[in-house]
């Protein structure tokens, strides 16, 4: 329809016409094989298959196939039958086994009915159609009130549908080229002669892949080859590759060489049958020498470009040089493919940063005796943390066995093999990336990546900008309040003495401090604001009716004036920049809380501005944020 609006000769009367063309056609053609099939109204009457005539069930004494459809064929013509067949689909193959007919044998007749409303006009615009005679290879003549069917070709007779064609016996062998999708290659399908047929030849299908555009990895020998070999065996071959291109290969990345042996520490915590933390496991920790070497990179290749069988190019990139920055105490050579170390120190491999800390060994414990530490570097202690101690240090801190009330402050990762213990509330251990620890009892943590804890969290105060994970031993927590922004994966919730429990995912603690900070602020402008107005509102009140006043005072006046303004605007600033990050507190929340086995009664989850308290014990749950109801809901782990 879209051609016809557009079109500027349409009018709907040609439509109209064109609609009944069609109907009449296929009426017509209905009609047609309902004659030959013997199917008409009248022969439904007599069958009494319609009308007031009863059913009769006589077995014929006999049945001749050759006139069961209404087409008499001669006697001396063997012929096949197929039905729902297009004459395409009727191959040579098949009836192999039928005698040939030579051009000019009478094949059969077709009486022609009369009486039947003009269907005897429609038999024979049907059979003596140019369609027919063309695709049937028949000459059809009118003798009388008979069609006459006469072959045109030497060939083998085929009734379709009860309509007889002639297959001719006599065919040249074809071939068919197909090209893949992505146009990499071509297959052919070779078809061999049959009778007196002409066979395919070598020059005709090079002929046509370049009639096709196909001028690239042409497979010439394999070509001659099939086409050879239908010639001898006669049999056809399918879907052989005659034209193939290329693919391109892509240059091959430089390799880095990592000379040393792991550029992160980490602890699988080993527990003794006692139960007990194995205390005596030697920390492997990468150290290198000034001036040794950390990296060596390798030179990228080029990539080779490819094409496809119309002989267009594709093209490879090549290979790169992958992505490392020198960091803290490493610099790069001249040639930029070696990091030489600055300085003794341990090597850390942050992403792609690549960084040399100065390492600070304690060969025992921390405590008052030794004094607080605070170095520029990483720190391994192979003892204990004690009561009081402070330990600071830019990079990671790594302790072989406990905190006991002590604060530690890592820039990057925290790493106890035993627990963090604390007897005094104000003791806190921050990390500035991960912790790893096998057990914390009454602790006070700020980390902002995970926390991996080997076995349990006891009556902790938590704050955490990564994940919580707490699945290993008895993988449970328990008690205290637990503020994790990604998420918590826990075999273990609460216990069933109903231990009061929190815990609070999806929130950033780090923007609720400074929401505290930024109200705090605001409180103090806002009591500075009022201050200035309780004095500057009985003057404005004198200023407004007409008093005089010196240069001096209106001096005075117009910087307490600019002071207001500005203790305004900064008001003004805070409070716009409070809401925005108030705003990011409910953005959507994706973190959940998955418990491996049990989420006991007496635990609290918050999520967004949603709580829930946990009344009846829960296996193998998480529990989540429903955006569409605004709900907590607890589904399967």
């Amino acid at each position: 329809m879209s051609d016809i609006l557009y079109n500027p000769a349409y009018n709907e009367d040609d439509e109209l016409e064109s609609f009944l063309e069609m109907v009449e056609k296929q009426l017509s053609m209905i009609e047609v094989q309902e004659l030959v099939d013997g199917i008409t109204g009248d022969d439904l009457k007599k069958k009494g298959y319609v009308g007031d005539k009863n059913l009769e069930f006589k077995k014929p004494l006999s049945f001749d196939k050759k006139t069961e459809h209404g087409i008499e064929i001669e006697e001396s013509i063997v012929f096949s039958q197929r039905n729902n067949t297009d004459i395409s689909e009727a191959g040579l193959d098949t009836i192999q086994y039928l005698p040939d007919i030579a051009p000019g044998t009478l094949i059969g007749h077709l009486t022609i009915p009369s009486g039947k409303s003009g269907s005897d006009s429609r038999v024979i615009s049907l059979f003596c159609s140019d369609t027919y005679m063309t695709k049937s290879n028949i000459d059809v003549g009118i003798n009388g009130d008979k069609l006459i069917f006469t072959s045109k070709i030497k060939g083998k007779v085929v009734l379709l549908n009860s309509v007889p064609y002639v297959i001719p016996s006599d065919k040249d062998g074809y071939f068919l080229i197909k090209t893949s999708p992505d146009n990499m290659r071509a297959a052919i399908d070779l078809y061999p002669a049959r009778g007196d047929g002409k066979f395919v030849t070598f020059e005709e299908v090079l002929n046509e892949l370049e009639r096709k555009g196909i001028t690239r990895g042409v497979k010439q020998t394999s070509i001659k080859e099939y086409v050879e070999q239908v010639q001898n065996t006669k049999t056809e071959v399918l879907d052989m590759v005659i034209a193939e291109g290329k693919e391109p290969v892509n240059g091959q990345d430089a390799q880095i060489e990592y000379l040393f042996p792991n550029a992160d520490t980490a602890f699988n915590f080993r527990i003794l049958p006692n139960g007990r933390v194995d205390y005596r496991r030697k920390a492997e920790i990468p150290v290198i020498k000034k001036g040794g070497v950390l990296v060596r990179i390798g030179l990228p290749s080029k990539g080779q470009d490819g094409f496809d069988i119309s002989g267009k190019v594709l093209k490879a990139t090549d290979g790169r040089v992958p992505i490392l920055f020198p960091g803290e105490n490493v610099t790069v050579s001249k040639d930029e493919r070696e990091f030489i170390a600055e300085c003794d120190g341990q090597i850390s491999l942050n992403g792609k940063v690549l960084s040399v800390y100065r390492h600070y060994l304690v060969d025992g414990d921390v405590d008052f005796e030794r004094g607080n530490i605070e170095f520029d570097g990483n720190i391994t202690i192979k003892g204990s943390v004690l009561e009081g101690a402070t330990v600071k240090a830019s990079g990671s801190v790594i302790i072989m066995k406990n905190i006991e009330s002590a604060n530690v402050y890592a820039g990057c990762d925290v790493k106890v093999v035993g627990g963090i213990f604390n007897r005094n509330r104000d003791s806190i251990v921050v990390c500035g990336r991960n912790l790893e620890v096998y057990h914390l009892q009454n602790a006070k943590l700020e980390v902002q990546g995970d926390i991996h804890v080997g076995s349990s969290c006891i009556h902790s105060t938590v704050y955490c900008n990564g994940k919580m994970y707490v699945q290993n031993q008895k993988g449970v927590i328990v008690g205290g309040v637990i503020n994790v922004l990604g998420g918590v994966d826990a075999k273990n919730i609460g216990t069933e003495m109903g231990v009061k429990t929190e815990i609070i995912v999806g929130n950033d603690y780090l923007v609720q401090k400074t929401i505290s900070e930024f109200r705090k602020t605001l409180d103090i402008y806002k009591d500075n604001l009022e201050k200035i107005d309780r004095v500057l509102l009985p003057l404005m009140r004198l200023i407004k009716n007409k008093l005089a006043m010196s240069l001096e005072k209106k001096n005075r006046l117009a910087i307490v004036l600019e002071k207001r303004k500005k203790i305004l605007k900064n008001k003004e600033m805070m409070e716009w920049k409070l809401q925005d990050i108030e705003g990011r507190i409910t953005a959507d929340i994706k973190a959940t809380i998955k418990v491996r086995e049990v989420l006991s009664p007496d635990v609290v989850i918050r999520i967004k501005d949603r709580s829930k308290k946990i009344h009846t014990p829960c296996h193998n749950v998480t529990v989540y944020y429903d955006k569409g109801k605004k709900e907590l809901e607890i589904g399967p782990y």
